[in-house]
């Protein structure tokens, strides 16, 4: 008896001991100062090389402006189109510089030398290649995907799109869908064997693009403003398993635009010309109400809810004002010039 309570009493000794031991462990040492908060892209002015990144800290409600250059000791350039994050990397896309910058996502430090395309616009990562849409020039029928290999940065092969292709989404079956904005089709890439095995047809002007939760892409198609008579855009519903389009919302006298989704993918937030809109992925109309009564250059939403819009300008800093998920305004705070977009971490 005396025995077994004995081991029981050091046993016990010896777990209180891991305990403190796992309670004292510190925690893992950041892998930068910006692991983790929201990206600010700000596109600049055109012909002016005064593109940039911010970054705004969501414990302390702070922004910090120009981390690339003061990181790097350099201007990131003319036209700042895009940034993609993949893991420890972030994908700058500088689309008047012709160029994308890879650096370091937590310290923002360059990696490699800039890869040199043609009017690149967005990029995605898959099967250890970077895909980047790239204009070629304003007047081509086709633009194209460039397919670059991520263990030397060297182009590996250029896959003939349509024209002026924007956005890219890597859906969840591994294809890449590609939003053929000077057209009204959708290019739909094997990341396999990287050749076009579909094109669909949609609306004029295909523009953003995002995966609800129940894997069907949403794809805002932002209409013909400049045509006589103007061309309004609308909203696309597919089924990647089907190529056939399941649903058409219209948007009357709306133009441009953005989308994106809550974290759940169970509601999509789209933002254009008139205001910020929001509803179930089951909708088949455009909500009646706005969410937010305001025109916004560059959208995002945050993983817990949080609305960013960008209020740009193109001569001075621009306003980001951030909002609840019922619309109502929570602070601003003064980015770069042109601003454009956002990504979360």
């Amino acid at each position: 008896m005396f025995k077994n309570n004995s081991i029981s009493f050091f046993g016990a000794l010896a777990l209180s001991f891991l305990a403190a031991c796992e309670s004292n462990t510190p925690p893992p040492a950041p892998k930068g100062d910006y692991e983790k908060g929201v990206l600010v892209v700000n596109e600049g002015s055109f012909q002016n090389s005064n593109g940039s990144i911010s970054f705004y800290d969501r414990s302390a409600k702070t922004i910090t402006n120009e981390i690339f250059r003061t990181v790097n000791g350099r201007s990131l350039g003319d036209v700042v189109q895009s940034v993609t994050v993949v893991g420890d990397k972030a994908f700058l896309v500088v689309n008047n510089s012709n160029k994308v910058e890879v650096v370091d996502a937590n310290t923002f430090k360059s990696l490699a030398p800039q890869i040199d395309l043609q009017l690149p616009r967005y990029a995605a990562v898959a099967n250890g290649k970077l895909y980047v849409s790239t204009w070629i020039n304003f007047s081509v029928a086709q633009g194209q995907v460039a397919v670059i290999d991520l263990a030397t940065y060297k182009v590996l092969k250029n896959i003939a799109v349509g024209k002026l292709p924007e956005k890219l989404l890597l859906a969840s079956n591994g294809k890449l869908y590609v939003s053929n904005s000077g057209s009204n089709t959708i290019s739909v890439i094997n990341t396999a064997t990287d050749l076009v095995e579909a094109s669909i047809e949609v609306l004029p002007s295909p523009d953003a693009m995002v995966q609800d939760a129940n894997n069907n892409i949403w794809v805002l198609c932002e209409g013909v403003s400049w045509s006589t008579p103007p061309v309004a855009g609308g909203l696309v519903r597919l089924n990647p398993n089907s190529p056939a389009v399941q649903a058409r919302i219209a948007l009357a006298n709306m133009y441009g635009g953005n989308l994106a989704l809550n974290a759940a993918k169970n509601r999509v937030f789209l933002s254009n010309s008139t205001g910020v809109y929001a509803m179930d992925i089951s909708a088949t109309a455009l909500p009646t109400n706005r969410l937010i009564s305001r025109n916004f250059y560059g959208f995002g939403v945050d993983n817990d809810g949080t609305i960013y819009g960008g209020v740009a300008s193109f001569t001075s800093n621009s306003r980001v004002i951030r909002f609840n998920q019922q619309g109502v305004a929570l602070d601003s705070v003064t980015a770069g010039v042109g601003t454009n977009g956002f990504v979360f971490r």
